[in-house]
């Protein structure tokens, strides 16, 4: 009776620390995050390599447009001739291992801040046309830590 005690005991414990370690983290203010325009795919210029042209980055998994991305850090890139989202980049932004979204791909937003235009938004001078989406809510907006769509922080 007491070892099964003791295991239900423990059992729980583990059930109650795997719950507690689940739960979505909050990132600093300062923390960008990348949202993507469109549903496209990440890209990787391969394990553990810093991109730095455009035509190194090879599509992966798919990405979802307004999903919302942790960006870790940034890397300027020669762009490239070829195919859009990504051959015309100038920037890619880390957000995963071995993972990246260009600045074709997102709209670069500060956490925590309220901006009129995106970091990395530059109108075009000879084109005024331009679409601009909101979204609105009023609860916590998932900001995605993996590619898988499993590791979260609170935005």
């Amino acid at each position: 009776m007491k070892k099964l005690l003791r295991f239900l005991s423990i059992s729980a414990l583990l059930v109650g620390l795997s719950l507690i370690l689940q739960q979505p983290q909050t990132v600093k203010a300062e923390t960008m995050v990348a949202i993507p325009v469109e549903d496209s795919s990440f890209v990787t210029a391969g394990k553990g390599v810093t991109p730095t042209k455009a035509t190194q980055l090879q599509p992966t998994n798919p990405v979802y447009g307004l999903s919302a991305w942790k960006v870790e850090t940034s890397a300027s890139l020669i762009s490239g001739t070829g195919p859009e989202p990504w051959f015309r980049a100038g920037l890619a932004y880390k957000i995963g291992q071995d993972t990246w979204l260009t600045n074709t791909q997102t709209l670069i937003i500060p956490q925590n801040k309220v901006v009129n235009t995106p970091v990395n938004f530059k109108p075009r001078v000879y084109d005024d046309s331009y679409v601009a989406g909101i979204v609105d809510n009023d609860g916590p907006v998932a900001l995605w830590g993996s590619t898988d769509y499993t590791n979260k922080w609170v935005l």
